[in-house]
């Protein structure tokens, strides 16, 4: 796990088990940056379910990589505004909307 500690973005994909998905993210938590924005390929577990768990809950998303997310696109927009914020970015949109 540590390899992934200077990243800026993580994305966590192992299978829809809430005890493992909390297992990596915590320790992901524990080794990478303050600003580094972790991401869950959940789509089953509400993803401040597992941000509350974390120092920094305000910078995790949820991320699809299959199929359209059952996480919502409020909640993601919510997440990435703060994040977004936190990087100093203008928009709240996600990461494919820099102005």
């Amino acid at each position: 796990m540590k390899d992934v500690a200077g990243y800026d973005l993580v994305i966590e994909a192992v299978p829809e088990s809430l005890d493992l998905k909390l297992s990596i993210m915590k320790g992901l938590d524990q080794i990478v940056s303050p600003d580094t924005i972790l991401a869950s390929n959940t789509s089953a577990i509400p993803i401040a379910q597992l941000g509350n768990f974390l120092m920094t809950p305000y910078l995790i998303a949820a991320v699809r990589m299959f199929d359209e997310g059952f996480a919502s696109r409020e909640d993601n927009d919510a997440a990435m505004k703060l994040g977004a914020g936190r990087l100093g970015r203008k928009s709240g949109k996600g990461f494919y909307d820099y102005t």
